[in-house]
């Protein structure tokens, strides 16, 4: 197998390269990046990984043209006249939140039909790396591959645009293509999955401060262990093409069905540290000021996250507790990733080595970055998932809430003309007399 990873200095790619170079499940590895090796931060096994022999590295901006060349050259000479099979695997994207329109066209929709329709013109299968934050929020059933789109980050709004386009390549013939939407990924370098959540959390062992998330403990947050997205891209990348469903669309997400309450009970365990909830109301009114809640809690984690590298001799460090606000909002990622696991041609016969959200596995990714040192050591030991914690601010609100409707209370008239069911001398509590910011996080 001759196998094109595109974008295998992130994440996923680099796990992808270890995983074959270790196993053996290719012949010839060229990974295509813009960031080099040498500046990646990647731990000590994936970097002995691209030092073997069967990786070639490539540097190249594949928004540019002649990169896609210079990237697309050497693998099609290796894979000419071989028997042995060919796939790309397509992991280059611009994954940060907060871009704009213009560069998330450049560089996850544009890109990726460049990409793509250079793999066409060999007829070489194309692994395409999306995202299921396509999909329209929902809490009541988990989303399907055939389940509507409604994509609540500019990212995945971009992706959409880029998935549309390659389906109907396929569906015309023309692109031998298997469409890959993991849900939020942990494990081995994750950097922009729920690592940000993790760093938020390791903020509070230096705070001392209960960590309130907005919303509550049963939004869900559908997870996918790293190993499992390398293992269903590499068996995406050599299924037969008679074996895949049409449309070639694959969700993955475990079986566990991961709410914030099991994340938030994980990140006590790992840390130490009280978790809880600030509730749908308190949240709601948050929602109505969410840039400056978001920019406030943004910046109550990062002094102390900073302080906490130094004070443990983290010298430098690409994560950040930084999320973005279109990651804080009332959105559901509640992901049905069994399609997978069918047997073809409904699905590649797929089983996850990590069929539920593992704390376990959450705190081997941390470790790993604490070893690189690009993480504070402030593991607890042990490492069981602890309860989280009375959920106070929730049940202030409920009876609140219910005070109101009964008529009872200074602000039972605002509360009938409140369309978040909160009345004024709830909200200004929350944000202050007139709907002044106060501090949420």
């Amino acid at each position: 197998m001759k196998l094109l990873v595109l974008g295998g200095c992130g994440s996923i790619g680099r796990n992808i390269v270890r995983h074959c170079v270790e196993n053996s499940l290719a012949t010839t590895i060229i990974v295509a990046d813009k960031t080099i090796p040498q500046i990646a931060q990647m731990c000590a096994a994936d970097a002995a990984a691209f030092e073997s022999e069967l990786v070639t590295f490539v540097q190249a901006d594949l928004t540019r043209e002649a990169h896609v060349e210079r990237a697309f050259g050497p693998f099609e000479a290796a894979a000419a006249g071989d028997s042995g099979g060919a796939a790309v695997i397509n992991c280059a994207a611009e994954t940060r939140n907060g871009q704009s329109d213009e560069t998330y066209e450049q560089k996850c929709t544009q890109l990726s039909l460049a990409c793509a329709r250079r793999a066409a013109s060999t007829r070489t299968r194309f692994v395409e790396f999306s995202t299921a934050f396509v999909y329209k929020s929902q809490c009541k059933k988990p989303a399907a591959e055939g389940a509507a789109l409604g994509p609540w980050t500019a990212q995945a709004a971009a992706k959409a645009r880029a998935d549309a386009e390659l389906l109907g390549m396929a569906s015309a013939g023309t692109l031998d293509l298997v469409l890959l939407r993991p849900a939020f990924v942990y494990g081995p370098a994750d950097a922009t999955g729920l690592m940000p959540r993790v760093v938020c959390a390791a903020a509070y062992v230096q705070l001392g401060t209960k960590m309130k998330l907005l919303w509550d403990a049963k939004m869900r947050v559908s997870t996918v262990h790293m190993h499992d997205v390398v293992r269903a891209a590499l068996g995406a990348a050599t299924a037969a093409a008679d074996a895949l469903p049409s449309p070639p669309v694959f969700n993955l997400a475990d079986a566990g069905h991961t709410d914030q309450g099991a994340v938030s009970a994980a990140l006590g365990a790992l840390f130490g540290i009280r978790t809880g909830f600030h509730g749908k109301l308190i949240s709601n009114v948050a929602r109505l000021k969410l840039s400056d809640v978001v920019d406030e809690a943004n910046e109550t984690h990062m002094a102390p996250w900073a302080a906490l590298c130094r004070e443990k001799g983290v010298g430098s460090t690409h994560l950040s507790p930084y999320i973005h606000k279109e990651l804080l909002g009332h959105n559901h990622m509640f992901i049905d990733g069994s399609a997978i696991a069918q047997p073809a041609p409904a699905g590649l016969g797929f089983r996850y080595s990590a069929p539920a959200f593992d704390p376990q596995l959450l705190r081997a990714a941390v470790q790993q970055f604490i070893d690189q040192n690009v993480f504070p050591a402030v593991l607890t030991e042990g490492g069981a998932p602890a309860p989280v914690a009375g959920d106070d601010e929730e049940d202030e609100d409920e009876a609140f809430a219910e005070e109101a409707a009964a008529g009872g209370g200074a602000g039972a008239e605002e509360a009938k003309a409140d369309p978040l069911g909160i009345h004024k001398a709830k909200r200004d509590s929350l944000l202050g007399p007139g709907g002044k910011k106060k501090p949420m996080i």
